[in-house]
């Protein structure tokens, strides 16, 4: 997990990422397997997680409100 310089990710932020890795995993591992279909979407779960995330999260607000945790 990369440095987090306000202290601990916040909770949002630590299963965002805890997805993506877990994503990335299966992704690599169809990838190795030449499954490009499930590879693919596996891509674009990974895609609709990031997007959900920012709905949620809104970062354009967050960096108002919250700067220290969009460092």
């Amino acid at each position: 997990m990369p440095a987090y310089p306000a202290g601990d990710f916040h909770k949002a932020d630590q299963e965002f990422y805890a997805k993506l890795q877990a994503h990335f995993a299966k992704y690599h591992d169809l990838m190795e397997q030449v499954k490009l279909k499930d590879s693919l979407r596996t891509a674009m779960d990974y895609s609709s997680e990031c997007n959900l995330y920012f709905q949620e999260n809104k970062p354009w607000e967050l960096a108002k409100a919250s700067p220290e945790r969009c460092a």
